[in-house]
């Protein structure tokens, strides 16, 4: 089964194989090539729970909007590595975007864990 999660993100379980962007395309990785994988939120490493968590609290001085970063970085068996930048401050967007960016890497993050459990 093909998972798009947006037009960059493909997993295809069947192939065994995941493409991210990279600055000239979208470049291919095996699942067998991911090692291990790292969400950070404004510079520090961060876990998908304590993130859904700020995105339910609407009242949290520290919710989702006080990210002043957010990105992926993975890391493959080939001693190559790849960060998935979402935003970085100075970044001026909406609470629509940012939301947006942020259940984006939560989705990534739930499938490549997914992938890393199946790899066991």
């Amino acid at each position: 089964m093909t998972k798009k999660i947006n037009q960059y993100f493909t997993f295809d379980d069947s192939k065994k194989e995941f493409s991210l962007p990279t600055v000239s395309k979208n470049t291919k990785y095996t699942y067998n090539s991911l090692k291990d994988f790292t969400l950070y939120a404004s510079g520090s490493p961060s876990d998908t729970i304590e993130i859904k968590e700020r995105l339910k609290s609407k009242k949290n001085y520290l919710n989702y909007l006080s990210f002043l970063s957010l990105w992926i970085e993975i890391n493959f068996e080939e001693d190559k590595s790849q960060k998935i930048v979402f935003y970085n401050t100075p970044y001026t967007a909406s609470e629509k975007e940012r939301k947006n960016f942020v259940e984006l890497a939560i989705d990534i993050i739930d499938k490549l864990n997914e992938i890393k459990s199946n790899s066991n």
